[in-house]
């Protein structure tokens, strides 16, 4: 299914797929992966409305120093069937559906000079919940 189709068949309102802790924010699905320059990626959609989405963004740290790891929430929107957040001053960021739940995800930096592509895979929100409960 298209992310098209598989978005506008979400309930418009804000769905919690756990109760949210201080650090835990509802999530509707998340997707998890590495950049090729190792750093961890993570992209977590926490709301949609029709076509706009709300998510966070997260990468882990460099391997240089001076690369800390850093997240921050990003608004998007659906165009075709991919997930595209661009907001001025900010990198882009786009994510295509692959067959297998995954996502192919393209960074662009915000001057446009450079980019990285990396592929990911959808991890279950609820999944990572009960492990943050259970530690």
């Amino acid at each position: 299914m298209s992310f098209s189709a598989h978005w506008r068949h979400r309930p418009p309102q804000r769905r919690r797929s756990a109760p949210p802790g201080p650090l835990l924010p509802p999530v509707h699905d998340a997707w998890y992966g590495f950049y090729p320059n190792g750093r961890e990626v993570l992209v977590a959609i926490e709301e949609q409305h029709g076509e706009r989405l709300a998510a966070v963004y997260a990468i882990g740290p460099g391997i240089e120093g001076d690369e800390p790891a850093e997240w921050s929430r990003r608004k998007g929107r659906i165009v075709d069937d991919d997930l595209v957040f661009e907001e001025e001053g900010k990198s882009t960021l786009r994510f295509h559906p692959r067959a297998d739940g995954g996502l192919k995800a393209v960074w662009i930096s915000p001057d446009g000079k450079s980019s990285m592509a990396t592929g990911m895979r959808w991890v279950d929100p609820q999944h990572l919940s009960r492990r943050a409960e259970a530690q």
